[in-house]
């Protein structure tokens, strides 16, 4: 914790083959105790650059100034690299580590496919959030944000089984911008 930059980042640039790594039972932006924040300066949690099969559980991952846990591919003129199937399973996520305590994150809880807020990458499909306890984040409990460049580059994300409330935004929110009209069935994608 009060680390410059992210608490944990799991990532390699170029992408190699990143993955099977264990996150489990930490205090990621708190004190020892885990009832005080040590926020790190950006994410708690960072899953990037093609990382895949990682699991992060059973943390208390809160105060960090942007997101909780962020898992994001990459994208630009020439390459794509996906950052797919990483688990978010059982952690509280801005909350102490009493279950109680808000010690929300600056932006979401777990952000799919954006690094902060002018990092739009998109390029994270068939990730896993579930069973964690997400709460009081500045943001949306859950985001999940797709590059335009294709349509199924942030597909297959599941997120289940979780408590979401109190944060300040939506507790799911697809494509980060407010709540989603459901589509009568017509002809457009």
């Amino acid at each position: 914790s009060g680390n410059f930059a992210q608490g944990v980042s799991i990532s390699s640039c170029p992408p190699a083959d990143v993955s099977f790594n264990h996150v489990d039972s930490n205090l990621i932006g708190t004190d020892v105790s885990g009832m005080l924040a040590l926020g790190n300066r950006h994410d708690g949690v960072y899953i990037g650059e093609a990382a895949h099969d990682n699991f992060i559980r059973h943390n208390v991952i809160s105060a960090n100034d942007t997101d909780g846990v962020s898992i994001v591919g990459y994208v630009d003129a020439h390459v794509q690299w996906y950052t797919h199937s990483n688990h978010v399973v059982g952690n509280l996520i801005g909350l102490a580590a009493d279950g109680n305590t808000p010690l929300p994150n600056g932006r979401h809880g777990v952000c799919i496919g954006m690094y902060g807020s002018i990092w739009l990458l998109g390029f994270a499909p068939s990730n896993d959030v579930s069973i964690n306890h997400i709460a009081y984040n500045g943001g949306n409990g859950v985001v999940v944000w797709e590059h335009p460049l294709n349509q199924n580059n942030a597909d297959k994300n599941r997120i289940s089984s979780n408590s979401m409330y109190a944060n300040r935004r939506l507790g799911i929110d697809l494509d980060d911008n407010g709540i989603s009209i459901n589509d009568p069935g017509d002809l457009d994608a």
